[in-house]
């Protein structure tokens, strides 16, 4: 769970595109975003300006070959 801020970490055996969604739990498309990752551990900071009310969401990260979906609790 989070309130101010949370740090997503994820790791890509090449550099790539990675492809950032956050969906509320109803499955709509809340924020997206790519970035460029490098080979190894990467990280991207989530705000709570991104993301208005407490919750639970679901976060995506997505390049050609893999896709990870995982939950977040959002707390006041």
């Amino acid at each position: 769970p989070f309130s101010q801020s949370t740090k997503i970490r994820f790791e890509t055996s090449d550099p790539t595109e990675v492809n950032i969604k956050i969906y509320t739990s109803t499955g709509s498309l809340l924020y997206s975003d790519q970035i460029k990752a490098i080979k190894g551990q990467n990280e991207l900071s989530i705000n709570r300006s991104q993301i208005v009310n407490s919750g639970i969401y679901f976060y995506e990260i997505s390049t050609q070959n893999e896709k990870l979906v995982q939950k977040m609790i959002v707390i006041d």
